[in-house]
């Protein structure tokens, strides 16, 4: 397989150049075809063989809805906008940046032999191959023009290009050797992917916007000759299925696992949204100390597979005896039945160096603050423990804390671990509210004020980067667990 690509080499490097071109456009300023495409139309899973154990697919040419919401949230980057004020085609500007470099492509040209048959849609899947130990690769881009395609594409393969092409409903095949690609062909009209049940129930739970991705972990793990035991559980169980979708200012990823064993979450609705309005980023885990000391053993035994455990142990051993600290039962206190990391907008220039130096002349460090929801009697013994840790590694940090009725607190100062256990508004925020899915019904979350955070990275940047990051508002992150895996949604907001 490996002499097939290197023979090959012209036509794959063809064929990345435009499934990356077709991201590009997706994401990055391709507003430009959304006047031209209605929708609808065969996807590339029902043209790729059912047995693939992982898929790629990328589509321009998603709903109404999908198409306005793009472009709104497109418009607003300085640099996409310029080229869709001009009608720039990013696919030709791609075309032209490998031609200089690819002598292969040095007769091809772009107007002629690639935009009149290159459609909208693309997509790659992963399939067992035929000695059923290693994996091959297809591709399934959309055309225009079989007759045209025909003709396009013998200019973009080298004298030596021995990749196959063939053509079903609209999409054309692209696979190792001519045969390999009739052959898949000819078989994926009574069996493509788009029938494979488990296929079709797992990505039936998400939005697949204008990209989307699907994975058999255990199947790809075997075939890509990975001993599972060697690797972290979660990598080598379950599906792993995702897609990116718009909407008016936002770009969104939802992301799930099907079959896997995730570590079970207790408890719902994360507390970022108690935290001070001034926080500038934030962490939050509701049911980590439980679920921690729960699967403490199944985690030892993943480090014992792959000769991690006797570290483990030593370090355990070492926090007994040195400081009374008992794990995994401490770390079920400490990080209770919720807790949050954040750090706030105050004093945010220290982390440059900028800020005014304490009264012994010392720099003063960032807000940054830890609270748990948890067994407060157990916590302020546990604080002592902590605090000498902290010493003994040399960390010359004297920690505030606070303690309400039901929670504990740890901070850079005391001010900051006082108002962490008073609580905020931060859930009123515009930019919270939308970032963060769903916050009161999460087990997980996160949330960075973009908007806050850019006078530290800004200031330093070229004044064509400044104007794209500027636009950038927040980024959040929220998710859950269940008995079958886990769904994570992660949003970028533009102002």
């Amino acid at each position: 397989m490996i002499e097939d690509q290197r023979r090959g080499g012209g036509g794959r490097r063809w064929l990345i150049a435009a499934l990356a071109a077709v991201l590009v456009l997706a994401v990055g300023g391709g507003a430009w075809a959304f006047a031209r495409i209605g929708g609808g139309g065969t996807q590339p899973e029902e043209v790729l063989p059912a047995n693939a154990v992982a898929y790629f697919r990328i589509d321009l040419d998603p709903s109404v809805q999908q198409k306005a919401a793009i472009f709104n949230v497109v418009r607003k980057f300085p640099d996409a906008r310029k080229r869709v004020g001009k009608g720039d085609d990013l696919r030709k500007a791609l075309f032209d940046a490998i031609k200089k470099d690819d002598p292969d492509l040095r007769n091809a040209d772009y107007a002629k032999d690639v935009e009149p048959w290159l459609g909208d849609r693309a997509g790659v899947a992963v399939l067992p191959g035929s000695d059923g130990k290693d994996t091959e690769t297809v591709a399934a881009v959309q055309i225009k023009d079989e007759d045209k395609a025909r003709v396009g594409i013998k200019k973009l393969g080298g004298k030596n290009d021995e990749t196959g092409y063939a053509f079903v409903d609209n999409y054309m095949l692209v696979a190792d050797s001519q045969s390999r690609a009739d052959a898949l062909a000819s078989s994926v009209k009574d069996n493509p992917l788009s029938a494979n049940e488990t296929f079709k129930g797992d990505v039936g739970e998400i939005d697949e916007g204008v990209m989307s991705f699907w994975a058999d972990l255990p199947k790809l793990s075997r075939l890509s000759g990975q001993r599972a035991a060697q690797l972290p559980t979660m990598s080598t169980q379950g599906r792993l299925v995702g897609g990116l979708s718009f909407t008016s200012d936002s770009v969104q990823l939802v992301a799930k696992t099907r079959g896997a064993k995730v570590p079970s979450l207790q408890g719902a609705g994360i507390k970022l949204g108690e935290l001070p309005s001034t926080t500038v980023a934030a962490l939050s885990v509701s049911g980590a100390g439980p679920a921690l000391e729960k699967g403490w053993p199944d985690l030892r035994k993943t480090l014992e597979a792959s000769g991690q455990a006797a570290q483990l142990d030593s370090f355990v051993q070492a926090a007994q005896s040195q400081f009374g600290i008992r794990i995994p039962a401490d770390l079920n206190t400490l990080l209770g039945k919720e807790f949050t990391l954040a750090m706030d907008e105050r004093g945010m220039e220290r982390l440059t160096g900028q800020g005014s130096a304490g009264q012994d002349g010392s720099p003063q460090l960032p807000l940054v603050g830890f609270r748990s929801t948890t067994d407060v009697a157990k916590a302020k013994q546990l604080l002592p423990k902590i605090d000498q840790l902290l010493g003994a590694a040399g960390a010359g940090v004297q920690l505030g804390k606070a303690t309400g009725s039901d929670q504990v607190a740890v901070a850079t100062s005391q001010a900051y671990a006082d108002e962490l256990v008073k609580g905020g508004d931060l859930g009123s925020n515009d930019a919270f509210t939308k970032a963060v899915e769903s916050a009161d019904k999460a087990q997980f979350g996160a949330f960075v004020d973009l908007d806050k955070l850019e006078k530290l990275y800004l200031p330093n940047m070229p004044a064509d980067d400044r104007a794209n990051l500027k636009v950038l508002k927040a980024v959040g992150m929220s998710g859950t667990t269940d008995a079958d895996g886990g769904t994570l949604t992660l949003r970028v907001l533009v102002d």
